[in-house]
């Protein structure tokens, strides 16, 4: 896979959220994974072409912690590698989105990989969008 090259034709809009910002992740697909205190998952939809990619995090109980999340791939010889990572801190039972990504849609296919840490505790998301 092409790592060197970052060639994408769509528009790519990284924001990293405020730590307290929740969201509602049911029923939008992807990648999820829970690992005792910590659960983690990979929401995504399509518009115009487009793939938004919404990584999240919750916590049965408050903790503070850190994520990465990697995005490989693409199509119509086009290569993307992506990396994003921060902090986050987390109520009792709230559950944060860690940002967004908006991908090329048409004909391309991504490997994504989320990684959370908090203390002692960590979980990975994966999922393959497209194709």
């Amino acid at each position: 896979m092409k790592t060197g090259t970052i060639a994408i034709a769509a528009a790519m809009t990284l924001s990293a959220m405020a730590a307290g910002a929740a969201v509602a992740a049911a029923g939008r697909g992807g990648g999820g994974a829970a690992a005792g205190p910590l659960a983690c998952s990979i929401g995504q939809s399509r518009s115009g072409g487009q793939i938004l990619l919404e990584p999240s995090v919750r916590a049965a109980r408050a903790t503070d912690g850190s994520y990465s999340l990697r995005v490989s791939g693409g199509g119509g010889g086009n290569a993307s590698a992506i990396r994003q990572g921060g902090d986050f801190s987390l109520a009792a039972g709230e559950t944060v989105r860690l940002g967004s990504l908006s991908l090329s849609g048409d004909a391309a296919t991504y490997a994504v990989t989320l990684d959370i840490t908090a203390g002692a505790a960590s979980t990975r998301c994966t999922a393959v969008i497209g194709g």
